[in-house]
């Protein structure tokens, strides 16, 4: 059968990267976590990133549990949001795609002494408000233990009207 449809349950037709994590003790291990809060993030009705959990044989012998993951590609956002363009992905520690000059050009005007109104309207000119306050909610609700020191992502398409998302990523907890 078809991967995505059968492993996976996305509709998804090509896949740029994917990551592969074992799980070693599924009780406490983050990649749990990672997949539930992803799972809520989906189920608040935003795109996003996917995974699912396995047993991988090899050979017929057993070698471990693990957990495959999407991963944050331009690709995978252009099949996400029905587009087809250029985006920035922001990670924690640096640029994967694209560059940060909006994106600091954003948080710049969250530190402006211009009118409140002023700031406010160019916030929400960037920034996807309602993405924003469930990404909060969201990471709030499962008790993120990293954030906002690690594990974010922000995703712009890079067309003149683009506006940064936040996208779940990583959750430890």
């Amino acid at each position: 059968g078809d991967w995505s449809s059968d492993v996976c349950s996305s509709d998804l037709i090509e896949y740029d990267t994917l990551r592969l994590n074992p799980v070693k003790d599924p009780l406490h291990h983050h990649s749990v976590t990672d997949e539930m809060t992803r799972r809520l993030w989906l189920s608040c009705g935003h795109p996003g990133l996917r995974g699912e959990f396995f047993n991988l044989f090899i050979n017929g012998n057993f070698k471990g549990y693990y957990s495959l993951i999407e991963r944050p590609t331009e690709l995978l956002f252009n099949q996400l949001n029905n587009t087809d363009g250029e985006w920035d992905i922001i990670r924690t520690f640096g640029v994967e795609s694209g560059d940060d000059k909006a994106w600091k050009e954003l948080l710049s005007w969250t530190e402006s002494r211009r009118p409140q109104e002023e700031v406010w309207q160019a916030i929400r000119k960037r920034l996807d408000l309602v993405n924003f306050a469930d990404y909060i909610l969201v990471t709030d609700y499962v008790g993120l233990g990293d954030w906002p020191d690690n594990n974010w992502i922000v995703i712009r398409n890079r067309s003149q009207n683009g506006r940064f998302q936040f996208e779940i990523g990583r959750a430890h907890v």
